[in-house]
């Protein structure tokens, strides 16, 4: 893949996330669920970082064991928030972990995807919890 190309993946994964996102608050809302919509993205955020430097050890170290349910526990939560993007790119780490010959190149670029679309997620959750909060964020 080109950098060219993969810029543009970076980009379409972001705007994936954006809609996704908005998408999911519009749909926690109309069911009157948007301070649990909120309470739910909060808890995310304060996860966040021990379980993605837990997916990128286990990446380093090629630990299918660790990685697979890594992936897993972070498929299942980007799944409660309605962001069916990021849960595929971990179904594909998933998918190769459970083969008997994983390809580290394409888990290691779904993680490089992950990654990057989860800024633009976070940027979003802060939006979120700027507004819902008057103004701090407690992550």
């Amino acid at each position: 893949m080109t950098q060219g190309a993969a810029h543009e993946m970076e980009n379409f994964q972001s705007f994936l996330v954006r809609k996704e996102f908005d998408a999911s608050i519009k749909n926690f809302t109309s069911q009157g669920l948007y301070d649990l919509f909120q309470e739910m993205v909060e808890a995310f955020l304060l996860e966040r970082a021990e379980r993605f430097h837990d997916i990128h050890i286990a990446l380093r170290t090629q630990n299918t064991a660790a990685l697979s349910r890594s992936a897993h526990g972070l498929k299942g939560s980007f799944l409660s928030l309605g962001l069916d993007s990021l849960a595929s790119l971990l179904l594909e780490v998933e998918r190769q972990m459970l083969s008997p010959k994983a390809d580290w190149e394409i888990v290691q670029k779904c993680i490089a995807q992950l990654d990057v679309a989860t800024e633009e997620l976070v940027r979003r959750a802060d939006l979120l919890l700027l507004k819902g909060s008057g103004g701090a964020t407690k992550h």
